[in-house]
């Protein structure tokens, strides 16, 4: 073993995943940074270097799989939204305002705000040139999909498409034609990312051509649908989107029944808590399908009060707490890496790259096992946090 090829990190505890909690065991990483093991400090292997953490719990680094980065400066507490369509139109006035940060400068902001608090990896639609950010190796890291807002029209040229995924707004923004030829070119490899099923104005909508968003479209002069539909998930299925290769966002709307509709069909659920308690929505029915599990999204900072994936576990937990603490954190952790395509990420095991989020583990002395912990991270506020990724050459 040559020096330097491998490195132990020794730190307090080791929360592998939401259901393994280790203390007195070693991360021990190669010099890219994959995990090669974890294992008891007394079974290292005398040839690795070591590096003690001491004050240090170590966990897999959150995964947002939803956001929008170009809203930092977003004046949301002062939106109307007592309604989507009255947000919406604040939002509107608001991006036509010339004193907002451009899309590039928002991003940046939003990127570093996730990176303060610990987010690993975000999913972000792209609705403006630019909100993207600088797609740089720094952490968090950004996966980016352009976002089509067609209620009438073709589909434009997408250069990159379907090698990387794609966004449609909405059921009610992207004309049937377009969301076809979208769904109908995805490949296996690929997903395409969609608001489903977020509130009643999109049932309003698709039903009947009625409710205040119909109405903010007439006003903008912009098109209905061509065909009515009862439900969203019968617009999705009605389009080629009821399928594993879509991920649908929020779904906070939608029944019982509509939901084990798109856990039949292998669609990801992504759940945006701190958006839903913006908006003081009803409470979602995620918890009455046992099979199903959301991953996590932070949505932007128009509909939320911060960038902070602990921030959204805390809101998971306290708007749905039927689901376990435990699972929540593998909802922001593994199940965001599943729903993403990311094997590589949501755990501490063997083989995944080695990027971590670091607490004080003075935060976590009355924890022994992963269910104390997971029920600490998803109640305990503004714990300090570092988002780390870990290497054999680290000093």
């Amino acid at each position: 073993m040559k020096p330097g090829t491998l490195r132990a990190f020794i730190p307090d505890g080791i929360l592998l995943n939401a259901f393994a909690f280790h203390q007195h065991h070693a991360l021990v990483v190669d010099k890219i940074g994959r995990i090669t093991d974890v294992c008891d400090v007394d079974d290292l292997d005398p040839a690795i270097e070591q590096t003690r953490c001491p004050g240090q719990l170590l966990t897999a680094a959150p995964i947002l799989a939803h956001a929008h980065l170009e809203s930092f400066d977003a004046p949301s507490k002062g939106f109307s939204h007592a309604s989507f369509a009255q947000w919406a139109q604040s939002l509107i006035e608001w991006r036509d305002s010339p004193s907002r940060l451009s899309a590039e400068e928002s991003a940046s902001a939003s990127r570093e705000q996730l990176a303060q608090n610990g987010c690993g990896l975000v999913a972000t639609h792209v609705a403006e040139p630019g909100a993207e950010g600088d797609i740089s190796p720094d952490l968090p890291e950004v996966l980016a999909f352009a976002e089509l807002f067609i209620p009438s029209g073709d589909m434009p040229e997408l250069p990159d498409y379907p090698y990387r995924g794609v966004a449609l707004h909405a059921p009610y923004s992207v004309c049937d034609k377009v969301a076809r030829q979208v769904f109908a070119q995805c490949t296996a490899d690929n997903v395409v990312s969609i608001h489903l099923g977020e509130h009643a104005e999109e049932r309003q909508f698709l039903e009947h051509g009625s409710g205040e968003l119909a109405d903010l479209f007439r006003e903008r002069q912009l098109p209905l649908k061509d065909n009515f539909y009862s439900s969203p998930v019968d617009w999705l299925e009605e389009v080629g989107g009821l399928s594993k290769n879509t991920i649908a966002v929020h779904c906070t709307d939608l029944s019982a029944d509509e939901l084990l509709r798109l856990e039949d069909a292998e669609v990801a659920v992504v759940f945006c808590p701190g958006t839903h308690k913006y908006f003081e929505r009803p409470k979602p029915a995620f918890a009455e399908v046992a099979s199903l599990l959301p991953a996590l999204g932070c949505d932007s900072l128009a509909s939320n009060q911060c960038l902070d994936p602990l921030y959204e576990l805390r809101c998971a937990k306290e708007i749905v707490p039927e689901i376990s603490s435990q699972m929540w954190w593998q909802a922001l952790t593994a199940r965001g890496a599943e729903v993403l395509r990311r094997p590589d990420l949501g755990s501490l095991a063997q083989g995944k790259w080695a990027r971590v989020l670091s607490f004080p583990s003075k935060q976590f002395e009355s924890c022994s096992n992963a269910e104390q912990v997971c029920e600490l991270l998803c109640s305990a506020e503004n714990l300090p946090r570092e988002l780390i990724s870990l290497h054999s050459l680290a000093e």
